[in-house]
C-alpha cells in the first residue's frame, strides 16, 4: 500500500460484493472498518467486503465485467473552475450508440468512484 492509493468507499466495497468482485486483494472493510495487509478478501465470509483501489476497481469492471469509465476534465462557464465529467456503460451499449451513464464531480477520484458505482448498480440490475 503506498500513499497515493486511494481505496472504494465501504458503499462501494459492498456493491462489489454483490457484483461477484473475486480477486484476490490484501485490503477490506471488516463490517464497517477498514483492514490493510492485514488477511485476504474471502467472498464467502458475510462480513468482509473487498476494498480494492479505484484503480483496480475500473480494472475489474472492464476486464471481468466489460463496463467501460471514461473521465475528461471540463472548465465550467466561468472558464476557471475544472471539473470531472464522467461516462460509463457496457461495452455493447458503448458500441451500439452511446454511454448508460454520466454525470459530474468535482475532484477526479470523486469522477472515478460515481462512475464505479453507477457502473455496479447496472450489474446488479440485471
Amino acid at each position: 500500500m503506498t500513499p497515493n492509493e486511494i481505496f472504494v468507499t465501504h458503499e462501494t466495497a459492498q456493491l462489489l460484493k454483490r457484483a461477484g468482485f473475486d480477486w484476490q486483494i490484501e485490503t477490506l472493510y471488516r463490517d464497517n472498518t477498514f483492514s490493510a495487509n492485514s488477511i485476504l478478501y474471502d467472498k464467502t465470509i458475510s462480513f468482509h467486503f473487498p476494498a480494492p483501489t479505484l484503480e483496480v476497481t475500473q480494472k475489474w469492471l472492464r476486464d471481468v465485467k466489460q463496463m467501460e469509465i471514461v473521465i475528461e476534465p471540463e472548465l465550467c462557464d466561468n472558464g476557471e473552475t475544472l471539473i470531472y465529467h464522467w461516462h460509463c456503460g457496457d461495452r455493447e451499449m458503448y458500441f451500439a450508440g452511446g454511454w448508460t451513464c454520466d454525470g459530474y464531480a468535482p475532484e477526479y477520484e470523486k469522477a472515478q468512484e460515481s462512475a464505479e458505482i453507477k457502473c455496479l448498480q447496472i450489474l446488479l440490475t440485471r
